[in-house]
């Protein structure tokens, strides 16, 4: 099977997402040339990619404009295509984090000021002008053990921006109930229900669900949405206050006796100390780990009674040094009682290949680079590529079993020298152009060309 008929295969379950099969047609063929484009990812360029530039180019921009169509229900597609990978009794592994497209333009709807994970340190404000963006991957462990995420969310959360002038009570009113619903974390949870109701749908209402999240998602309000059959395991910090959980019940008291800081458990001998093997950053790391046993945390999850793990800071070689540097530790807590420690650290440390999946979707795959001057627009077309990424990523786990297969792919360089554990991005992209070039899925235009003219149409606009 190529790799260009099973992507087709996978956007063919979106069919039912749309009133009219020829808006589907049109978004597979937009979609096709913003992942095969060069250069920069626009719906110019998706356009000269198909071979388009002479016709009517109206109707590629209007498909995000006007059309009605949910981002929701193509993820939705994606998530159960990508469910087919894991073990039958394997929980559904889902990563959760926010990210920002960076933008130039004032006036570009949902804009607002981002942290800058990027900025110099010594800024005082590390902020950037772009569009918040809540980001859900689903992560499928291939063949060889080296994990892959797979995006099953991307929805922009936009400010909602104060009215000017004096506002009535009832407007006052108003804008409270909008700003609380356009937190990071009510969109969160209404994002968590929504892939929740996706698998009861498909009949999983018994399969467990699995968060991985970061501080910013481990509070009170995203533990207490939490639907059925769904956990998390979220960090949080190193000197919070935790309470013991009553032994006895004692009229309205559900907290007990005070105890250590999370970092004071940490360097407390009287808690023995694990070591088991992991997989992280690549190969497999003898990690230690603590348990911190059941507790309370009153200013951040209140009542509900969670699992404290300790990771034990991990130590690396320095380059030019003989001592070895250690990672900061990780403090985590966790709904999960039954799932043994062993398995939710793991999953905790595969975390991280959602930040992977957010370099390669905006410098490979281009998410964010189409130039969007409407709401609607900006609530889709961002959404509608990184599902199309997640669905050629899904095909070439398909066709290649996730691995770098040299008979098939282009021959690496020389200096290349270490194998891969999977196929990289570039390389997925490249096998893609050669099979939609093979397949004819875009024609030349066959326009007039000057004499002597060689290039081909795409990469000029003078040659058409």
């Amino acid at each position: 099977m190529k790799l260009l008929d099973r992507f087709l295969s996978n956007l063919d379950s979106w069919t039912s997402t749309f009133k009219q099969t020829r808006t589907h047609r049109r978004l597979v063929r937009v979609l096709t040339g913003l992942l095969a484009s060069t250069g920069r990812r626009t719906i110019t360029n998706s356009i000269m990619a198909q071979g388009h530039e002479q016709e009517d180019w109206s109707a590629d921009y209007k498909l995000f404009n006007r059309s009605e169509w949910s981002v929701r229900d193509l993820f939705a597609s994606v998530l159960l295509e990508g469910v087919r990978f894991l073990d039958p009794d394997e929980p559904v592994v889902i990563a959760m984090d926010d990210t920002s497209l960076p933008k130039t333009g004032i006036r570009i709807p949902q804009a607002r000021y981002c942290h800058d994970p990027l900025a110099p340190k010594f800024l005082d404000m590390q902020i950037r002008w772009g569009l918040r963006m809540l980001h859900a991957a689903l992560l499928i462990t291939d063949c060889n053990a080296r994990p892959l995420a797979v995006s099953t969310a991307f929805e922009p959360v936009p400010a909602e921006r104060k009215p000017k002038g004096i506002m009535s009570p009832t407007e006052e009113a108003a804008f409270e109930a909008r700003k609380q619903a356009s937190k990071l974390t009510t969109r969160s949870v209404d994002l968590i229900r929504a892939m929740r109701r996706t698998l009861d749908g498909a009949g999983m209402k018994s399969r467990q669900m699995l968060l991985v999240v970061d501080g910013s998602f481990t509070n009170g309000a995203v533990v207490k949405g939490l639907p059925h059959h769904t956990d998390l395991v979220g960090r949080f910090r190193k000197d919070s206050i935790l309470y013991a959980p009553l032994q006895a019940k004692d009229g309205k008291r559900i907290y007990g006796n005070r105890l250590p800081t999370p970092d004071q458990m940490r360097q407390d001998p009287g808690i023995p100390e694990q070591t088991e093997t992991f997989h992280y950053g690549g190969s497999d790391r003898q990690i230690s780990f603590k348990e911190g046993g059941k507790v309370l945390w009153k200013n951040g999850t209140k009542g509900r009674l969670m699992r404290l793990l300790i990771v034990m800071p991990i130590p690396y070689n320095v380059p030019g040094k003989r001592r070895k540097g250690y990672n900061a530790p990780a403090f985590l807590l966790t709904t999960d009682h039954r799932t043994s420690a062993l398995d939710l650290i793991q999953a905790y440390l595969n975390r991280w290949q959602i930040e992977v999946l957010h370099r390669e979707l905006k410098t490979v795959a281009g998410v964010g680079q189409v130039q969007a001057f409407s709401g609607p627009a900006n609530d889709k077309v961002h959404g509608a590529q990184a599902a199309a990424f997640s669905m050629l990523n899904l095909a070439a786990q398909e066709v290649y079993g996730g691995e770098h297969d040299h008979w098939r792919m282009p021959l690496r360089p020389k200096w290349r020298n270490k194998d891969t554990m999977r196929i990289s991005s570039l390389t997925l992209l490249t096998m893609f152009r050669n099979d939609l070039a093979k397949s004819g899925f875009f024609v030349d235009p066959g326009s007039w060309k000057p004499k002597g003219w060689i290039l081909k149409h795409r990469e000029t606009y003078t040659a058409a």
